[in-house]
């Protein structure tokens, strides 16, 4: 992240948004942005893949996870540990209060295209995710496509820890 990325980034944030409520973040006008008290997620479309880049202010472990009805469970998200080396990415789903590794599952990961960077206070994640999932058909990932969005972040490095910070969104991808 270069100097100009990160004070774009830092000008983007929002806060003073309540925990408890379903969130209405910032969008940008071509909705492929939202920033939310200090996090940030954009993507785009390229391939047959959506793909995302994710940024919050903490040296814990990110994620971003998607899914076709309004629901913590069955979220398929991307979880990772930016900040300590080397990089740690998985593909989870939320089973509600715990989450599972998709491999543990017996479901091959899709991933791609994944590089991150910790500076500063900030974790920043780049990834991509087929437009339809394993085992998901009813979750797309393809533009238009309405979710569900879960942000999230921890203090702590270990996927095992729970969220200090979590948001969820009605989006079309």
């Amino acid at each position: 992240m270069n100097k100009r990325n990160f004070v774009n980034m830092a000008l983007a944030v929002v806060g003073g948004v309540p925990l408890f409520a379903q969130h209405k973040a910032a969008l940008s006008d071509d909705r492929r942005t939202i920033a939310d008290d200090g996090v940030r997620f954009s993507w785009h479309h390229q391939g047959g893949r959506l793909r995302g880049t994710l940024s919050a202010p903490t040296t814990g472990w990110i994620a971003v996870g998607f899914n076709e009805v309004r629901s913590l469970r069955n979220t398929w998200f991307v979880i990772a540990s930016v900040a300590s080396r080397p990089l740690r990415v998985e593909e989870h789903i939320a089973l509600v209060p715990d989450h599972r590794n998709i491999s543990d599952l017996g479901i091959t990961p899709s991933i791609d295209h994944v590089s991150g960077i910790y500076r500063e206070g900030w974790s920043q994640l780049e990834f991509s995710l087929p437009h339809t999932l394993p085992k998901r058909p009813a979750l797309r990932l393809a533009p238009g496509t309405k979710s569900y969005m879960m942000l999230a972040w921890s203090r702590a490095p270990e996927f095992d820890h729970h969220s200090a910070w979590r948001r969820h969104y009605d989006i079309d991808l």
